[in-house]
């Protein structure tokens, strides 16, 4: 049986914050939707109360201001944005630990607070088996502004990960898990070997105290 890998996605995979560059490409290039959006206040108030806030909360309130915009013209944009900008912004020591499992034969996820049209273009360029991520309503064609599957975020990923490996008849035995953030911490007990990853001073104090690898 194969072993598995989960990776989160941003600032592990990827060094950016994926749903923020490919909207801020959409809006630049292919927005046709006649929505307007501040989008300047709206990561302003998220960078404002990132750690006052419920995350879960957070991740609603952002996506809601997705209501209205074309679902075909979103996937075209967050193609185009990896392709343009987003593949010079993967982590090359990570992308080689995910080519290193890839070449072991290990499943391998990536499990992310970003949603499906943009997490889709990185997981197949980089041979990704499964994307757990959160999926958008969409209505006749546009988005709701609501989330059909999520948010995959915190205990959230844990439980996806945990639906993934049931499903394909996993085991955890042998696993990997890379992560960047202390909403990873449940996701990143699931597996045998737990990888910090990036120079969150709290993420690694508590990554030595359980003696799990940190790579900056």
């Amino acid at each position: 049986m194969s072993y598995c890998v989960f990776f989160d996605l941003d600032e592990t995979l990827i060094s950016c914050k994926t749903m923020i560059r490919s909207l801020k490409y959409f809006f630049d290039k292919r927005c046709d939707s006649g929505v307007e959006m501040d989008l300047g206040c709206v990561i302003n108030n998220i960078n404002r109360y990132k750690y006052r806030s419920n995350r879960m909360a957070l991740n609603r309130y952002y996506y809601a201001h997705y209501s209205g915009f074309s679902h075909k013209s979103m996937a075209e944009a967050c193609s185009e944005w990896y392709q343009e900008e987003g593949k010079g912004l993967l982590n090359k020591k990570i992308v080689k630990e995910l080519e290193k499992h890839k070449a072991n034969g290990a499943k391998l996820a990536v499990v992310s607070g970003s949603f499906y049209e943009c997490v889709l273009p990185i997981a197949r360029d980089l041979g990704i088996d499964k994307i757990i991520c959160n999926v958008l309503e969409v209505d006749e064609g546009l988005y709701s502004g609501r989330l059909y599957k999520g948010p995959i975020i915190g205990k959230n990923k844990e439980k996806s990960v945990l639906d993934w490996i049931n499903e394909e008849d996993l085991d955890l035995k042998s696993s990997y898990c890379y992560g960047d953030d202390m909403s990873d911490i449940p996701m990143l007990s699931l597996a045998q070997n737990p990888i910090v990853v990036g120079n969150n001073q709290r993420l690694q104090a508590e990554a030595r105290s359980l003696g799990w690898q940190c790579i900056s």
